[in-house]
């Protein structure tokens, strides 16, 4: 019959065939695993422990309309009214024209989320603790039932500062109602949420 297989080179096609197997199973057991990100940014190119990579990809599968912004805070009127900036535990201080501009955003109806104990050299009127270095992973319960803390019950965060007693313009979300974990900020038509 032609184009059949002798028995000789059947066995050895697979032999050859087990031998690849097993080596491909050996080397993917044996490969060194990749190192992890230990960047402590919260950078949205970061998949590590602090990275904010799956926030930034779930909120582009729920299809909002996201975007790394990379201008200068003088486009943020670009973005228009009721947009949210998250300002994830930025780096660098902010010249006196970028708070500015940052104010003048959310003043104008933006809302920012920010996260980190340096809020005060964006908004020199936030009133928080100094950083603590010694920063555990804690529960906090709502101060109070809000449309943002709905259907919460807890929340875990590690907080690297509170914030101190809330004014009218404040509301305490998480935490302690008089030194708060996470609150909501109201200037002008726009919020802060820390």
């Amino acid at each position: 019959m032609p184009g059949s297989i002798n028995p000789t080179d059947r066995k050895l096609l697979l032999g050859g065939a087990l031998f690849a197997i097993v080596l491909i199973a050996s080397t993917i057991a044996f490969a060194p695993t990749p190192p992890r990100e230990k960047s402590p940014v919260p950078s949205t190119f970061s998949s590590g422990p602090a990275g904010a990579r799956a926030a930034y990809l779930l909120l582009l599968d729920l299809a909002y309309p996201v975007r790394r912004w990379e201008e200068p805070p003088a486009r943020l009127a670009d973005l228009g009214p009721s947009s949210l900036l998250i300002l994830a535990e930025p780096t660098e201080k902010p010249s006196n024209g970028e708070r500015k501009w940052l104010l003048q955003f959310v003043r104008q109806g933006g809302r920012i989320l920010y996260c980190g104990h340096s809020i005060a050299s964006f908004f020199p009127a936030a009133k928080v603790s100094p950083q603590i270095t010694t920063a555990r992973w804690t529960q906090f319960s709502p101060v109070q039932p809000t449309y943002l803390s709905h259907n919460m019950s807890k929340i875990e965060l590690q907080p690297r500062a509170f914030w101190g007693q809330p004014d009218a313009s404040q509301l305490p979300l998480f935490g302690n109602p008089h030194a708060p974990a996470v609150l909501a900020w109201r200037i002008g038509a726009g919020q802060i949420i820390w």
